[in-house]
């Protein structure tokens, strides 16, 4: 049998398309071992959102070449879908794959590895036939969107990604009955642009539409939990507000990105809302689940973005009371409008602006884990270190399990938080 090392880098979608891939190779007879072993052919999904992302694509080629230099070496993904002639170009690739054909990547390979007992190799539409296991993983990512049809001035998604794409609700309710059956009694909803599910079938902005998916995964016996992943403020679907207040399967933590807390920032950046809009939705969430948790994205350094455009987001984070957050410094990407903006921060700036929004973070942990002590829940063990195991509260938040009795990973268990005072990260111990 030939063996395939997968790695993936970059969002939950990525890691989605991964598995797809690993499930299709192993449809060929292939044998799938780790990125660090040597094998006959190494397979990198790779990223571009950031600069960083690049950087580490290109590494991961080299050491891929470096522990087997025999080997073939293919990058798919969002940098060889944006830069394909650049990827070629490095020493020990042997195949780019765009995004749009990387679930053809078992046709593309089999004249080098050909077998007798191949099956029939079918083109595969977009959304391919699904995945039925998560490997590495304790909780399911299912894809069900992909692309973007809004044109941020930082971002080159659109451009990688193309525009929203919605998959039949039939295709994702066979999936997770199919994960379900492997125990995966949680998954995460996830996709570019998840808020814009259904708005491709001519849906409107306020009709329900994923939680109409929703409705139907519910119906799944053995599933215990759906999680969302990041979902954006443009298309919001109030209907799901309902649906995390009146259904118990619904995990109360939304992800909502901001960017920046400054009007004139977000008005360069062409985000798709204003800050006003964003506080409404804020304001209509919390009053419909009180208990619900925020977290967001917050970029550094944009473009334009002055001390006071600055302290304007450390402002409305305060006011938002974000639960935690995710700061990223900015990052210029070829061919976007911004990489032509005038007035760019200095790295020096971008530094000292993410040491301030770190200890912020910090600081929005502490106060949310101190609030979750006494809060008792069910969530699924999972590795933390060599020594400890942790999980997910249904609020989104990692604890560690303080526990002497041994945990069987990808079990469910039910704790109650007992995290110290100050802590920035969660302690929880097992109940009766």
């Amino acid at each position: 049998m030939p063996t395939a090392a997968l790695i993936t880098l970059g969002c939950r979608v990525n890691q989605y398309d991964t598995q797809a891939i690993r499930e299709l190779l192993e449809e060929q007879n292939f044998q799938i071992v780790p990125f660090q072993q040597q094998a006959d052919i190494y397979i990198i999904n790779t990223c571009t959102v950031t600069a960083a992302a690049d950087v580490e694509g290109v590494m991961l080629i080299r050491r891929a070449k470096k522990l087997a230099p025999q080997s073939r070496i293919l990058v798919t993904g969002c940098l060889a879908q944006d830069q394909p002639e650049k990827v070629a170009a490095i020493e020990g690739v042997d195949l780019v794959i765009s995004n749009n054909e990387k679930f053809k990547i078992a046709t593309k390979i089999q004249h080098w590895f050909p077998a007798p007992n191949q099956s029939e190799l079918v083109e595969d539409p977009h959304w391919i036939h699904g995945i039925s296991k998560f490997a590495g993983h304790q909780r399911a990512f299912v894809k069900v969107q992909d692309g973007c049809q809004f044109h941020c001035t930082f971002c080159l998604i659109p451009r990688v990604r193309g525009k929203n794409i919605s998959r039949p609700v039939e295709s994702i309710v066979d999936e997770v009955h199919r994960l379900v059956d492997q125990a995966f009694h949680e998954i995460v909803l996830t996709g570019i642009q998840l808020a814009s599910y259904g708005r491709d079938w001519g849906f409107s902005r306020t009709e329900p539409r994923l939680s109409l998916l929703i409705r139907e995964l519910l119906k799944i016996q053995g599933l215990h939990r759906i999680r969302l992943s990041s979902y954006s403020i443009a298309d919001f679907e109030m209907q799901l507000l309902e649906y995390m207040h009146s259904q118990k399967g619904i995990c109360p933590h939304l992800h909502l990105p901001l960017q920046s807390g400054d009007a004139g920032v977000l008005k360069h950046m062409q985000r798709p809302y204003t800050i006003s809009q964003f506080a409404r939705v804020v304001e209509t969430v919390r009053k419909k689940i009180p208990e619900i948790h925020l977290t967001s994205d917050i970029i550094v350094g944009f473009p334009g973005e002055t001390d006071d455009a600055f302290n304007q987001t450390l402002s409305q984070i305060r006011e938002f009371q974000f639960n935690d957050f995710h700061p990223f410094p900015y990052s210029t990407r070829a061919k976007t409008k911004a990489e032509l903006f005038e007035n760019q921060v200095s790295s020096k700036i971008i530094h000292e602006r993410m040491n301030r929004l770190l200890s912020m973070k910090k600081q929005c942990v502490r106060q949310s884990l101190e609030k979750s002590v006494g809060k008792k829940f069910w969530m699924v063990v999972e590795h933390y270190n060599h020594h400890q195991m942790a999980g997910l509260s249904p609020w989104g938040e990692r604890f560690i399990i303080d526990s002497e009795d041994a945990l069987q990973i990808g079990h469910e268990v039910f704790v109650q938080s007992i995290t110290k005072p100050g802590s920035i990260i969660g302690l929880a111990k097992p109940i009766q």
